[in-house]
């Protein structure tokens, strides 16, 4: 029953408790460690099996716990509060695996055998002499010397067991970092070449504003019982070749009866540049130019639904951008921008199979998930990548119309399917969002970011001066980066509340609190323009790829 309720509690508390058992242990044994030359003996090899578990438990830590400094101070402390910390058990559960359940029966022996040896100490006493006051420490011993060597016989075969699960502990901890070591440099180039450099995170930004732009001139809808439109820009995008891949959900919201529902449409846009496009070879008619002027030779911009192409014409500033939607449609090509009802011209295209409906609680704003029934399920590996995913969002979308400068947690959000679905799935999902409401279908002039914050911002320029908010965009960066440390909701505007909880301990560690405070401060070098590739790259360089080498240090998975 002892061991099925250790399993229950997990790891952490069980390596906690067996540092404890050490240390008790080891201060009966020195307390008699002059009574024979038994118990000397005894002392001294359980103080060397003791500091070589403390030195296991420090490196075992170091796959759930990127601060060395915190490993170290609980492999030496069992009343250390990280011993209670539910969240690192989850995180190692999640990092090691099957070795995880050999883990913890390997610790579990220990406790076992540690318990065996306090056991065996009874037959051990201390007495004091009060008249004098001096302490003598005298050992007991029944039936003589034979009772003495047997004690110390058997303490030899326990403390030989402890040897024994030392040695399974290094060598199974061996054996996880040279697979994990095996797997890093292909997986670290694998996320290399899906992230891409700083010249994908411009593609990936220009394409953004492109199909913004897009969306906003061509979409209309003339269904009356359609409530509204979401258009959510996913933050998971590729350059591949010469072509921008990006993700697109449309949402329609409208109402059967007395049922709210929501329509979802799920698009992959792809982009590429073009050089010129022949009038002629556009279907359709196109809307008159704005003024009499003949254009230059202009790049068109060309949506496609898979091999079939649906073209229009927009007028453009400076942007040669293709869009291509892939999807699996059977139609004939037509020009979007000449349609009266393009949500409905969609959903006519558009197969059965590939419209769903969702839920309102499947639609996760980030804010919401952050409270202590949901910290236990985002291990620590998880909370550096939503970290490395927000950063993305940032250098990919900053300065377009999917993110404002002064933007909030709940700004993104993600679709949970599946109650039981892993945290770097739901991650995929991330998204941004431009509202429509049913009022703004026949003018779209007045299209409305879905964030509170999209149109002003609520810090004060002197606040701005006054705590060294050099950069809107990055400051909010770093706000969220903070709510992901402490797992709790803070108001970017609230700067000295920010200020305060940026300068505490981190728990994700050292490094982690210092690319924080990077981010509020805009502390890169670079000055505090974040449309300068030169910052994009700083950017990129100290946060990005700080977070992935912690992401690195701690996750033994590919992904």
């Amino acid at each position: 029953m002892a061991e099925l309720a250790l399993g229950i509690v997990g790891i952490v508390p069980l390596i906690g408790g067996a540092i404890k058992a050490y240390k008790e242990v080891n201060q009966k044994l020195k307390l008699f460690r002059h009574s024979s030359k038994e118990v000397k003996k005894t002392h001294k090899v359980l103080r060397i099996q003791r500091q070589v578990f403390a030195n296991e438990c420090r490196l075992w830590l170091a796959f759930g716990i990127e601060d060395d400094e915190t490993a170290t101070q609980m492999a030496s402390d069992p009343e250390h509060d990280g011993w209670n910390d539910p969240s690192l058990d989850a995180s190692l559960r999640n990092r090691l695996k099957d070795n995880y359940d050999i883990w913890l029966e390997v610790n579990a022996g220990i406790v076992n055998t540690i318990d065996s040896l306090d056991t065996s100490l009874v037959s051990f006493r201390e007495s004091s002499d009060v008249e004098t006051g001096a302490l003598q420490k005298t050992l007991k011993r029944t039936e003589g010397g034979v009772k003495a060597a047997f004690t110390a016989s058997k303490h030899e075969k326990l403390i030989e067991k402890l040897r024994a699960s030392n040695n399974e502990l290094k060598g199974l901890r061996e054996q996880i970092e040279d697979i994990h070591k095996s797997k890093r440099p292909c997986s670290v180039q694998m996320r290399a070449s899906q992230k891409g450099d700083c010249e994908s995170l411009i593609g990936i930004r220009r394409a953004s504003k492109a199909l913004h732009e897009a969306l906003m001139s061509t979409w209309r809808c003339g269904q009356p019982d359609h409530l509204g439109h979401a258009m959510k820009l996913f933050v998971e995008a590729y350059k591949v070749a010469d072509e921008i891949k990006l993700n697109l959900a449309i949402l329609c919201y409208n109402r059967i009866g007395d049922v709210a529902r929501s329509t979802l449409v799920q698009l992959e846009v792809r982009s590429q540049n073009l050089e010129w496009i022949e009038q002629s070879n556009l279907p359709g008619p196109l809307p008159p130019p704005d003024d009499d002027e003949v254009p230059p030779r202009k790049r068109r911009k060309v949506v496609r639904f898979a091999e079939t192409t649906v073209q229009t014409h927009f007028k453009e500033f400076n942007s040669a951008t293709t869009v291509t939607l892939g999807q699996n449609l059977n139609c004939g090509s037509c020009d979007l921008r000449s349609s009266k009802d393009t949500c409905k011209e969609l959903m006519r295209r558009l197969s059965t199979e590939c419209l769903g409906h969702i839920d309102d609680h499947k639609a996760i704003s980030m804010d919401e998930v952050l409270d202590d029934s949901s910290q236990a399920f985002f291990s620590t590996v998880d909370r550096l990548k939503l970290a490395r995913c927000l950063v993305s969002a940032v250098l990919k979308f900053h300065s377009t119309p999917w993110l404002s400068d002064f933007w909030r947690l709940r700004d993104l959000a993600f679709f949970r399917t599946d109650q039981d679905e892993e945290v770097s799935d739901a991650l995929r999902t991330l998204h941004l969002g431009v509202e429509v409401s049913q009022k703004q279908l026949n003018s779209m002039e007045d299209v409305q970011i879905s964030s509170e914050c999209s149109r002003l911002s609520q810090v004060s320029e002197d606040d701005r001066l006054f705590c060294g908010i050099n950069n809107l965009m990055l400051h909010s960066l770093g706000v969220a980066l903070l709510q992901i440390d402490r797992w709790a909701q803070v108001e970017p505007s609230d700067i000295l509340n920010v200020r305060k909880m940026a300068l505490r301990n981190s728990s994700l560690g050292p490094r982690y609190q210092e690319i924080t405070q990077k981010c509020l401060r805009c502390d890169f070098g670079y000055g505090s323009d974040l449309t300068k590739p030169r910052l994009q790259e700083a950017v990129y360089e100290n946060v990005v790829g700080a977070l992935e080498k912690m992401i690195s240090s701690l996750d033994l998975t590919d992904d």
